[in-house]
């Protein structure tokens, strides 16, 4: 029995700063006694301060013993990295999945002026303010100023939230687990849109590389719009860490097609500064090779098909080789609307980008 005990309380990975915790259990004094002894010998090992024992005689061999002791959990190895602009709807939902973690918390805001920060303040984040550009330069702002303190670095947008089987993964997270060159960890993204889990149409499984070693992970500055991180070295994917992700603003499709129209602007700018090669692609495309590295495979195929031509063939191989066309009727709106709409008005803007350039 007291080995089972001494092994809950040593393997115990609920993450708190300090807990009082009171504990009985009933044993045999005489055939207990050693047991017993390395018990507490256990303990004494570990970050637990025993501040009171009881003992209280059942019988003439049993007894009741009562353990008030101080439980000081070691802090987990990562910390938080949050973008927020007015996202009062969104913030409680992530914090609240995360809360329990103990985890370092900041939060980079560009200019909120509902309860945001009122939110992050609650949470003990700590916030800086910078201007909006896009997100790749956001989220280089935020790991070159924030005072991060851990080896690891978790970036999240204000609408994720983390799943209880991520979770669970985060909990038992060890840096000493892993193999000193695996430097990033792939989150297993799982979409919603307009109440609607997007499963085909090559949405999921969706990994993102959610997880670095501070001071290796960067974010590639290459990218105007797709933010993405970069580190070298060998990465893992937690296929069952599921991030999930649902923007609830997005049931106002007007709101969904001013996002996409300004998204549009940055990617058609970014697609016509690479034809002029004023831009470079940081992950080189392999097939085989990571999940960033075969999207950066695909979009150099993207890249050289026709204008006007390609957001058809896309919205083919996702709607239908991709099976999109069996999600639901959000499902299929949302397949045609990222997949064909957004695809061919960035087309229309390239075109007239490079007529004003000619």
């Amino acid at each position: 029995m007291f080995r089972n005990v001494s092994s809950y309380f040593l393997n115990n990975k609920f993450f708190c700063k300090k807990l009082i915790v009171e504990f009985f259990f009933l044993f045999c004094h005489a055939e207990h006694s050693e047991e017993s002894a390395r018990f507490f010998a256990m303990l004494s090992m570990t970050k637990y301060k025993i501040v009171n024992i009881q003992l209280r005689k059942i019988d003439k061999e049993k007894y009741l013993c009562q353990l008030n002791f101080i439980a000081i959990f070691k802090m987990p190895t990562y910390s938080f990295i949050i973008l927020t602009f007015n996202e009062e709807t969104h913030l409680p939902r992530l914090l609240a999945s995360i809360e329990q973690l103990q985890a370092p918390l900041f939060i980079l805001d560009s200019g909120s002026t509902d309860q945001t920060l009122a939110i992050a303040a609650q949470y003990g984040a700590t916030v800086l303010t910078n201007p909006f550009e896009n997100h790749p330069k956001q989220w280089d702002f935020a790991l070159k100023n924030f005072p991060v303190a851990t080896d690891w670095v978790i970036g999240l947008d204000a609408d994720q939230w983390v799943s209880p089987e991520l979770f669970a993964k985060l909990v038992a997270f060890k840096t000493q687990d892993l193999p000193t060159e695996v430097n990033g960890i792939y989150f297993n993204r799982k979409n919603y849109f307009r109440n609607e889990w997007i499963r085909y149409g090559g949405y999921f499984p969706k990994y993102l590389l959610k997880m670095f070693r501070y001071g290796v992970g960067f974010s590639d500055l290459n990218e105007n719009m797709d933010h993405r991180f970069v580190v070298e070295g060998k990465t893992l994917i937690w296929q069952d860490g599921y991030l999930v992700e649902e923007n609830l603003k997005e049931n106002n499709i007007s709101f969904w097609l001013d996002k996409h129209n300004k998204y549009s602007d940055r990617l058609a700018m970014e697609e016509v500064e690479r034809i002029q090669r004023q831009r470079n692609q940081t992950i080189q495309g392999k097939f085989w090779g990571s999940p960033d590295e075969r999207i950066a495979f695909l979009k150099n195929i993207w890249w050289k098909l026709p204008l006007y031509i390609r957001p058809f063939l896309y919205f083919a191989y996702r709607f239908v080789f991709r099976l999109g066309f069996l999600d639901g009727k959000q499902g299929r709106l949302f397949h045609f609307l990222q997949g064909f709409w957004f695809r061919l008005i960035i087309d229309v803007k390239i075109e007239e980008l490079l007529r004003k350039g000619s």
